[in-house]
């Protein structure tokens, strides 16, 4: 099995997940400089050097688990392929090009390592949540540093400016205001996950509060839209399956404190400055729902019909290989929709390997969340989670950084753990 060391190592790899390209300022410089990349890296070349990487027991026993390799080393060669037969895309047109190219490939082979290194037992699994749930604290300490213009900590965080209203949009650590709410959500469901299994109930009070708050600061309406869902979809859920009356009314009374809170933001903007920016943003986006023309698009500010035929007609049916989103200038949507991203890279093939992941991932959390061992429907937080974030890719493509990616991967090993291990889910209530 891992060694101590090695079991340390991921410890500390998981904390630091929520870095996009740590310990250095710039983000754009190459993958294998970002510090949850180096830990991934040595931690294989150390499991590699002492010939176990291919014999211990921690190596994939799961189907599922071979499955996505296989794919993920299918995204691999297409990625180092279909550049090399594209004309416009050739990595070696542009020096550009090159970085990109050598980029995108870099982020499939940290994924695959990251896959071969996560053990397999629920106890571990659980100690990672919880290492990844304190990571929101490196979010607040980094909040508090731009806060109060703390200039002994370095400058992780990046300020965001309108136009038409001066507001600031907190990135934290992930540098991206947009990619950090996947940060949240992650630590606002595992949070919950251990509050409803009674473990770890305190700390895990406190990271769900502190993300929760960090999230509204982020001032992007994503976060806004993508929490409700997470809790619209439990309490759907719970309300139906659950069969104690206590379980349906902490529910109920949970949704009706969101729904008031939702309705008296302008009360907060008066008293509490970090609402401001959550407010005013959203007051312009429900506008947009008012009267007899509503308009999605512009109230989600994605112009998703618009990019359809551009993206199809520019990437074609195989797509385009290895470049970043960044790098990908036919549509701004294409970073901004992780389907869209997929399909300029991977073309049909690619998106419905995505799909296909999706509804499997899917499947699984449904399993857990009707695990007959639970006597309560705890785990559909699980499933509420997996749906929230996947519309939360219909906004921000996790494909724009690779520790965003990480935390997908992240969350994908959680369900599959416990959906392999369904006699280890009891718990004492």
């Amino acid at each position: 099995g891992l060694l101590d060391k090695e079991k340390y190592a991921i410890y500390s790899l998981i904390f630091v997940l929520s870095f996009k390209a740590a310990p250095f300022h710039n983000s754009e410089f190459p993958i294998f400089l970002g510090l949850s990349s180096f830990i991934i890296v040595g931690i294989s070349l150390g499991r590699l050097v002492r010939h176990s990487v291919f014999t211990n027991s921690n190596q994939d026993n799961f189907k599922e688990i071979l499955l996505v390799k296989k794919w993920i080393l299918f995204f691999l060669f297409l990625s180092i392929v279909l550049p090399l037969l594209s004309e416009t895309y050739n990595p070696f047109v542009h020096a550009e090009m090159t970085y990109s190219y050598v980029h995108f490939i870099c982020y499939i082979i940290i994924i695959i390592l990251f896959i071969d290194i996560m053990p397999k037992d629920v106890t571990v699994i659980e100690k990672l949540m919880l290492m990844f749930n304190l990571s929101v604290f490196l979010q607040l300490l980094s909040y508090v540093a731009m806060k109060f213009n703390l200039s002994i900590f370095p400058k992780f965080l990046t300020a965001r400016s309108a136009t038409e209203i001066s507001y600031y949009r907190f990135c934290g650590l992930v540098g991206d205001h947009e990619l950090i709410v996947d940060c949240f959500m992650m630590v606002i469901g595992f949070s919950s996950w251990f509050i409803y299994n009674n473990k770890h109930k305190t700390i895990s009070f406190i990271t769900l509060i502190t993300a929760i708050v960090l999230g509204i600061i982020t001032g992007t309406r994503s976060f806004l839209i993508v929490f409700i869902l997470f809790i619209m979809v439990n309490t759907i859920l719970i309300l139906s399956k659950a069969t104690v009356l206590k379980s349906k009314i902490v529910t109920v009374i949970l949704l009706l404190g969101l729904i008031v809170f939702f309705f008296n933001l302008n009360f907060f903007v008066g008293k509490i400055d970090v609402f401001q920016t959550m407010y005013n943003r959203t007051l312009q986006s429900m506008t947009l729902l008012q009267g007899h023309s509503i308009d999605i698009e512009r109230f989600a500010n994605r112009k998703w019909s618009e990019a359809l035929p551009i993206v199809i007609e520019k990437a074609g049916f195989l797509g385009h290989g290895a470049f970043l989103s960044s790098h990908f200038y036919d549509h701004v949507m294409v970073p901004h929709c992780i389907y869209f991203d997929v399909y300029s890279k991977f073309g049909v093939i690619g998106l419905l390997l995505l799909i296909i992941l999706f509804i499997n991932i899917l499947k699984m959390s449904y399993k857990i969340a009707k695990n007959p061992n639970m006597s309560k429907p705890k785990e559909f937080i699980f499933f509420s989670l997996v749906i929230t974030l996947a519309v939360q890719q219909l906004k921000i493509s996790a494909l724009r950084s690779v520790n965003s990616i990480l935390i997908y991967a992240f969350l994908f090993m959680v369900i599959y753990v416990l959906y392999k291990n369904p006699r280890k889910l009891e718990f004492e209530n």
